[in-house]
């Protein structure tokens, strides 16, 4: 926790104590340490691991009461600044009971504990690819999710989800075309609550951001670990759209412009053949047969 270590760092003067008479080195009073017990840097290192500031000073001074250990201390303003640090017109006052109150909400608030909303790009929800003439509305929303930035961990940890803090929730889109429009419903990840996990290189042991699930997605699908869902390998050329669970490519039965590509009455678009040539998008349904690759549309009747 950060706070608690700006505390450690104005309690560490006190393990440096070489005389039986206890010293005020700019307004902080040193408290003896019993040379008989463990290093105090391994008290200094346990302390900084602590939850709650009363457990910081048992931690530091095992044979006395928190409260006995407050009352002795000074709080120091400008405490970071280096004309402070040389002991320079340091303003100090004694610690009082609001002090410590002060510094324990600070770390209750920062606890990883609460996810924190993020911003989900719609698009990719959905599968559908921007600039190719479809248009939803709106085009991102936001889900609680856990993340570096939700809260404090310790070092070499990192606040995540875990396995049973993830759900789903629903939200809905506006979708439309020059030809077509309806609502579109999406199953998106959320997080409940935040845990600190061990962490390797910014990702934590037990799982990425969002871990896939033990089934393992469609064929069609791949996992994507930063929308936490399955989603499809490829996009649907236009004027088809995608079924995000099938991921197959179909026409509504309202859009005319689809079902005479999907009856091969029309060549698909110039933009949909160069999404299929490149492999971008799955190559659409058709009505009668298979799509044809080098023509670029659907076998007539």
């Amino acid at each position: 926790m950060a706070e608690i270590r700006l505390l450690l760092l104005s309690l560490a003067g006190f393990f440096a104590v070489t005389t039986t008479t206890p010293l005020n080195v700019f307004g902080t009073r040193r408290l003896l340490v019993n040379p008989d017990e463990e290093a105090p840097s391994y008290r200094l290192d346990q302390a900084s691991k602590a939850t709650t500031i009363e457990d910081v000073l048992r931690i530091l001074f095992p044979d006395r009461e928190p409260a006995d250990v407050w009352q002795e201390l000074t709080v120091e303003r400008d405490v970071l600044n280096n004309e402070a640090r040389l002991g320079q017109s340091v303003v100090t006052r004694p610690a009082t009971s609001d002090d410590l109150f002060q510094i324990q909400n600070q770390v209750d608030e920062s606890q990883c504990s609460i996810p924190i909303n993020v911003t989900v790009d719609a698009y990719q929800e959905l599968g559908y690819e921007k600039g190719l003439g479809t248009h939803l509305w709106p085009d991102c929303v936001t889900v609680p999710r856990c993340h570096s930035q939700c809260g404090c961990c310790g070092e070499g940890q990192i606040c995540s989800s875990t396995s049973d803090s993830k759900v789903e929730i629903q939200k809905m889109f506006y979708v439309f075309t020059e030809s077509d429009s309806h609502v579109a419903i999406k199953n998106i990840t959320a997080h409940t609550y935040c845990t600190c996990q061990a962490d390797v290189g910014g990702v934590p042991i037990s799982s990425t951001l969002c871990p896939p699930p033990q089934e393992g997605c469609s064929p069609r699908q791949v996992w994507d670990d930063k929308s936490c869902a399955c989603k499809c390998a490829k996009m649907c050329p236009e004027p088809y759209l995608q079924d995000p669970y099938t991921c197959e490519c179909d026409c509504l039965h309202s859009n005319k412009a689809c079902g005479k590509v999907k009856r091969g009455q029309r060549r698909l678009p110039d933009a949909g053949c160069q999404c299929v040539e490149s492999n971008d998008c799955d190559e659409p349904t058709c009505k009668y047969g298979l799509f044809d690759m080098i023509g670029c549309r659907c076998p007539p009747s």
